[in-house]
């Protein structure tokens, strides 16, 4: 039955008013959709797409997609592509054709990451791209190609890539994203390539970071013994890191002993790392259990979260070393009263009074840390605490003691069987149908591809189990609450000074490859900016740098201090003094509030007395962060030792 639409009338001409969406009325929508002027008659036949058969959508929606005055309406593009999606998911070459009509750049990036997520749709388009003469076209849509097979989990090699590959190459302009994408597919010549990349000491670290995140999407698995060798070397901070994680994605027999050999060694930030990586495999969960009781580690490395994952490979040896190294799990509370009771009484005001926020602060980092933010600091794993009720001490019992009273859906936790026998745990991320991303304890996040999964529980538990406290000594649980009840990790009042800062908006600024830096007022963002305000750098693109000149009164030992700030869109950044690295892959994001970072330290260096270089090189953004990649230094300190 043919029925009038709703509002065409408005604004409209006399054939917008006796349109009707039944057989005869389908021509006639299609026709108002290619003259009329009006947007409002346009956004309703936008919103009809949904009610027409499926296989039947394309001619109204070509008609639609042709108003390039309709690109910033805020709800014509989006209508059109809601219309148009199921009919880009069943057939790629109609999807192809809307988007070379398009004159909607928004619907037409739709189109192609709808097509990109799946290898029929990725062949299709890569195929037809060979026929594009517009080069700036062809390398543009390559690229948003190329962005969602990012992340997708390993890809399928389309049917003739290999003469697809060399046509795309001819203009000269594709041969990274070509490269990138045969890798992706599984290319011996291009994985080669990477690993070399990776390899390679004299390539910055970006570069060899994103040579490391290919081989790992492809699954490449001679990339670990590259891994291990890293591990051995002297290389960057930031890309041993990713190695260590890297290694949890990419089984080998080898891993538990190099791994093994080097946990007494690894910084506090790196051993989180190796310790998930270790606890993917059974092999490796008993090489960290001996390590933990041989004391080479310690048991507070070990969160409950992490222990009740190493009981998931249900080995007699792993749950032997379990209850000897670390303790029992989820003991059955006999009596939750008498347990609140026990620490009410430990953790009196006298007691906490005596506490050292200094070892609360270590301890939460190693404990609540590798799950919670507080503070701005921490991982993004369970809820941020900064906000909550911490300051009572009953709430706090009531959270650790008894974790699994309430448990929100989004904090389950997530135990992953593998085909390969890796066990893998974690709290949902994302989900598609072609892979689960997980958040792991440190707040490392895994891609898991879908068919890779031999098994998948949720635990009815929280994923902080019980036990907290009773792997912690009294001094240490004192500590501890003392730091998690504290009021604020700012240094300063509103509008006062740090002692000793040399304000980050003071500095003289020396050499910048890209962007602005100007000062920049942090009142309305809270007290604890020095002096109230920062330098702030924006503008500026990874691989920029910004040298600023630091002034030395005498000739000396100095420990460099420094306070930041952190944001959305803020990116990750390596420091160098006069040359030297003093730090490197400092994360700048936190979503979605501005806040300021702890005093930092950057180590001690002998200066002499003059003007010192203070370099800060953009190197990329957390996953989560907007595009912005800014930088904002509150202050420096020089403390002579």
């Amino acid at each position: 039955m043919d029925f009038r639409l709703p509002n065409l009338w408005i604004g409209g001409t006399d054939e917008a008013k006796k349109a009707t969406l039944g057989p005869a009325g389908l021509p006639a929508c299609e026709l108002l959709a290619r003259k009329d002027q009006s947007s409002l008659v346009r956004r309703e036949l936008a919103s009809l797409l949904q009610r027409i058969p499926v296989l039947k959508r394309q001619p109204l929606a070509t008609a639609l997609l042709g108003h390039s005055e309709d690109k910033d309406d805020p709800m014509i593009p989006l209508l059109i592509w809601y219309g148009i999606e199921p009919l880009v998911g069943s057939d790629p070459k109609v999807g192809l054709e809307l988007a070379r009509v398009s004159k909607l750049p928004k619907v037409t990036e739709f189109i192609y990451r709808r097509l990109s997520s799946d290898d029929a749709g990725r062949a299709s388009m890569l195929s037809e791209l060979t026929k594009e003469p517009d080069a700036a076209k062809r390398e543009a849509t390559l690229a948003m190609i190329l962005n969602s097979a990012r992340g997708a989990g390993k890809l399928t090699m389309p049917p003739d890539w290999a003469a697809t590959a060399a046509k795309l190459k001819a203009g000269g302009t594709a041969e990274k994203p070509v490269t990138e994408l045969s890798a992706l597919f599984g290319d011996a010549e291009a994985l080669q390539s990477f690993r070399s990349q990776l390899s390679s000491a004299t390539l910055d670290t970006p570069t060899r970071e994103k040579a490391l995140s290919v081989l790992l999407q492809s699954q490449d698995t001679a990339t670990t013994k590259l891994l291990q060798q890293i591990l051995t070397q002297d290389a960057p901070t930031s890309l041993r890191r990713k190695s260590i994680q890297a290694l949890a994605s990419l089984k080998d027999a080898g891993t538990p002993k190099v791994l093994g050999a080097l946990l007494p060694k690894l910084s506090a930030n790196e051993l989180p790392d190796a310790v998930n990586t270790l606890a993917s495999t059974k092999e490796g969960s008993k090489v960290l259990l001996q390590a933990v009781e041989a004391k080479k580690v310690p048991a507070t490395a070990l969160s409950p979260f992490l222990v009740r994952q190493l009981t998931a490979f249900d080995d007699k040896e792993i749950n032997a070393l379990i209850k000897s190294a670390w303790g029992d799990v989820n003991a059955p509370k006999a009596d939750l009263g008498e347990r609140t009771k026990k620490f009410r009484e430990l953790l009196t005001p006298a007691a906490l009074a005596k506490g050292e926020l200094a070892k609360g602060k270590m301890l939460f980092t190693m404990t609540c840390g590798q799950c919670h933010k507080l503070f701005g600091e921490g991982q993004n794993v369970g809820p941020d605490i900064t906000g909550s009720n911490r300051a009572d001490l009953n709430y706090l019992l009531e959270n650790v003691l008894d974790p699994n009273a309430v448990i929100g859906k989004a904090y389950q936790l997530n135990l992953f069987t593998m085909k390969d026998g890796r066990v893998m745990s974690g709290v949902i991320k994302e989900e598609s149908p072609a892979a689960v991303k997980i958040a792991m304890m440190g707040g490392v996040e895994f891609t898991l591809p879908q068919p890779d999964i031999a098994k998948r529980e949720v635990s009815k538990l929280s994923t902080m189990p019980e036990g907290l406290f009773d792997a912690l000594q009294k001094e240490q649980v004192i500590d501890l609450v003392k730091y998690l009840q504290s009021g604020a990790a700012g240094p300063a009042k509103a509008g006062t000074t740090v002692p000793g800062a040399i304000e980050g908006e003071g500095l003289k600024v020396l050499n910048k490859t890209g962007g602005n830096a100007k000062p920049q007022g942090m009142g309305g963002f809270g007290a604890e900016w020095s002096g109230g305000s920062q330098l702030w750098w924006t503008g500026a693109k990874p691989g920029q740098k910004l040298t600023l000149a630091l002034p030395v009164a005498e000739k000396g030992k100095y420990t460099l201090k420094a306070a930041l700030t952190l944001a959305r869109d803020y990116g990750i950044i390596d420091v160098s003094l006069d040359d030297k690295p003093v730090a490197t892959g400092w994360d700048g994001y936190n979503g979605p509030k501005v806040i300021h970072s702890d005093e930092l330290d950057w180590g001690t260096h002998e200066l002499s007395a003059g003007e010192h270089q203070l370099t800060l090189t953009i190197t990329g953004k957390h996953a989560d962060a907007a595009q912005g990649y800014m930088v904002g230094l509150d202050y420096v300190k020089l403390e002579k030792k």
